[in-house]
């Protein structure tokens, strides 16, 4: 394992370089919660793994065989718009990249979860991983277009072509994704990408108008 990347001043995230793939890992705690920082965290690393050229790929997977299920809000005035600023600062540089991203879903991937594994290229499940909206829940990161890949589907299984591109056996899973990445790193994700988000400014500024209109306190999935 390689840590050409380093990962020094980050919380909510690990990040390092393994055979040509930027490697993200997401910490979130045991029910699956991380902190709204997450999404500053995640801009500065893309954007790491942008500039630097033996990055060939880049990967977003979880910890402790848990991808992501809410965003804690911080308890303090604007927090909601921080984290508005910050997500929508992301899906634009993910918009503009020109390698490719692979989610890499270890785990339950609910709500946001899912949202941030529909911003992938490819969405490469484990068998034992769950994806999918819970009744009600409401866009924030893009999934009111991104969601229509497999329509907006409720929470189950991983199955490859319902919710997922490619689901491995649990066994090894870590190793099996990283060779199918490497299968699939040359092909020219990023025009396609393009097309996918086409609308993409108008559809975030929906999500957050209709955000705003109605209680919260997190963003859950």
């Amino acid at each position: 394992m390689s840590s050409n990347i380093t990962t020094y001043g980050f919380h909510d995230i690990s990040f390092w370089k393994e055979e040509n793939i930027g490697l993200i890992v997401i910490r979130c705690d045991s029910k699956g919660r991380s902190r709204q920082s997450l999404f500053k965290e995640l801009l500065q690393v893309v954007g790491i793994a942008y500039m630097d050229e033996s990055v060939r790929s880049i990967a977003i997977t979880g910890i402790n065989e848990i991808f992501l299920k809410e965003i804690m809000l911080e308890e303090k005035q604007g927090a909601a718009h921080e984290f508005f600023d910050y997500a929508h600062a992301l899906i634009r540089t993910i918009y503009s990249l020109n390698k490719p991203i692979f989610s890499v879903i270890n785990g339950p991937a609910v709500g946001i979860g899912n949202e941030i594994a529909l911003l992938g290229d490819a969405i490469i499940a484990s068998s034992a991983a769950v994806l999918g909206f819970q009744p009600e829940y409401n866009f924030t990161l893009l999934g009111s277009l991104t969601a229509s890949r497999f329509g907006v589907r409720p929470v189950e299984q991983a199955k490859q072509g319902l919710n997922a591109d490619y689901v491995l056996e649990r066994d090894n899973f870590m190793d099996d994704a990283k060779k199918k990445i490497h299968d699939l790193d040359t092909l020219r994700y990023n025009l396609n990408r393009k097309i996918r988000f086409r609308g993409f400014e108008e559809a975030m500024l929906l999500e957050k108008d209709n955000y705003f209109s109605m209680p919260h306190g997190s963003i859950k999935g």
